[in-house]
């Protein structure tokens, strides 16, 4: 134990780890979830082996399941500090001009590296937005999941209630955004405006996990959300931490499910015409 604790990590646990425990000859099980969960927390980013976490049986056909998280572009609000005083649904911003460009780098990107099977988008406008530019490249319908929708919070935001009963009518939606599949029902159909965090992370792993099951046989799946959908889905699916730094607009992270354990096939990544000829 001793040795564990101050091996090759021993620099990184030493301000983490109180002194008590380092003294310790035989630890107990209490302290060794303690040293788990920190380890977890601090070195998920770096090392290869937090990659993996096994989380359900195998698929019966043995095929991997591949999955594509990916950010909103740049919202307009961002950029223009006037927007939300003269806009009738404050809360929900469109993307801008640059954000139309990075929306369609990304399908760019899965255009040359992954043969996408559907695209999932929450309903709010900005998602919508960037799932329809995603979706031109690629030639592919949109299915607006409720359940990837944002942190809805009415205390932060006094107009929610309004701006979501616009997301959520999906006629209105299809008449501006043709490509929207009307057929498709959402997994969750009643998202609440006074949810906490926890709900929030609840909801978006039972969707995520959901539909990977689902249509996993199809092909690989892309999942259009919100900067909140980067952080959780990866720790739960594989353990792995994204710093909240690394989550700018259009951020895409691939997840890959072999046999009964997931990975994160490819890092935080920004699709731009540099990059899109790296493989």
């Amino acid at each position: 134990y001793q040795r564990r604790v101050r091996g090759p990590f021993y620099k990184k646990t030493r301000k983490l780890i109180p002194p008590t425990l380092l003294n310790v000859t035989k630890p107990s099980p209490s302290i060794e979830r303690y040293l788990m969960l920190r380890s977890t927390r601090t070195w998920a980013t770096n090392s290869p082996h937090m990659h993996d976490k096994k989380i359900n049986s195998p698929s019966p056909n043995g095929k991997s399941a591949r999955v594509w998280l990916v950010r909103h572009a740049e919202r307009i609000d961002a950029t223009d500090s006037n927007w939300k005083k003269n806009s009738r649904t404050p809360y929900d911003p469109s993307i801008t001009c640059r954000g139309h460009l990075q929306a369609h780098y990304v399908g760019q990107f899965f255009l040359k590296r992954d043969p996408v099977a559907h695209i999932f988008a929450s309903p709010f406008l900005r998602c919508i937005e960037t799932a329809s530019r995603i979706a031109d490249v690629l030639d592919l319908s949109i299915k607006v999941e409720y359940g990837l929708a944002a942190w809805l919070d009415p205390r932060g935001c006094p107009g929610l209630n309004e701006d979501l009963a616009s997301a959520m009518n999906l006629e209105q939606l299809k008449e501006q955004f043709p490509r929207i599949d009307t057929s498709y029902v959402s997994r969750i159909e009643n998202v609440q405006t006074n949810e906490s965090l926890t709900s929030v992370r609840a909801r978006m792993k039972k969707v995520v996990k959901a539909l990977t099951e689902e249509f996993r046989d199809d092909g690989p799946l892309v999942f259009v959300g919100h900067g909140q959908l980067l952080i959780d889905v990866p720790f739960f699916l594989s353990s792995l931490r994204i710093p909240d730094e690394s989550i700018n607009y259009c951020t895409v992270i691939g997840l890959e499910k072999n046999g009964q354990f997931w990975r994160c096939s490819t890092k935080p990544t920004i699709p731009t015409r540099d990059n899109l000829s790296f493989t």
